[in-house]
């Protein structure tokens, strides 16, 4: 039987991964340190045979007609939504945005899976939001390379938080090693507020020193 409907949550958290285990572990450690409950992570795969998991697997579900939603922590959620072949990182997103609108969920926010967050960095963004509610995108400063980034001249998907139905309207698409830059660049004409804080976000998961290619391979 289908399992009965539960409410949403807020903010919905999304990743695409492609065959990197142990980088996905660091972020799900990172996941669960967050201070807000009202999340849920979405998750998709790109892999004809995922043979991995970030943790336990009573932790995972697949999307499906079912609904089936698993729980953590008691109240944080992870979907994992399986897609059996590679078609690149828009093709990974998009699906993850319509089943965050599925979900309920009124926010957005991304987190590439060698990335590192912040345990406050869903929770500040949110209240961003909340509290500015003309604002259709919350931003904050990211660590990259040693260097403290402004949201506000680096466009980083990982620094961003935006409201649901500003996402459903502009769609990620396949534009190469520039596609965060120019998927952000489609709220410039909407109102930003930023969060007056140290960096939320970490990329490229600084612990393992490595950079990431176009593709978004070590």
């Amino acid at each position: 039987m289908p399992a009965p409907p539960i409410p949403p949550t807020t903010i919905a958290l999304i990743t695409a991964t492609l065959g990197r285990p142990r980088l996905l572990a660091d972020l799900f450690a990172d996941v669960q340190a967050q201070t807000t409950m009202d999340l849920t992570w979405i998750v998709v795969t790109q892999d004809p045979a995922p043979s991995f998991t970030p943790a336990s697997p009573k932790h995972w579900a697949t999307w499906d007609t079912s609904a089936r939603y698993p729980v953590l922590d008691g109240f944080r959620r992870i979907v994992q939504v399986h897609i059996p072949w590679q078609r690149g990182l828009a093709a990974a997103r998009n699906p993850e945005v319509a089943v965050a609108w599925g979900l309920g969920c009124r926010y957005l926010a991304y987190a590439d899976d060698d990335d590192r967050l912040h345990a406050s960095y869903c929770a500040r963004l949110g209240a961003a939001l909340d509290a500015y509610p003309t604002a259709s995108v919350a931003a904050c400063r990211i660590m990259d390379r040693g260097q403290v980034l402004h949201p506000l001249t680096h466009y980083s998907s990982c620094s961003r938080m935006a409201r649901i139905e500003a996402c459903a309207t502009r769609p990620w698409r396949p534009t190469g090693p520039i596609m965060d830059t120019d998927y952000w660049r489609q709220f410039d004409d909407l109102e930003t507020v930023v969060v007056d804080s140290e960096p939320l976000y970490v990329c490229g998961n600084a612990l393992t020193g490595g950079t990431r290619d176009a593709t978004g391979a070590w």
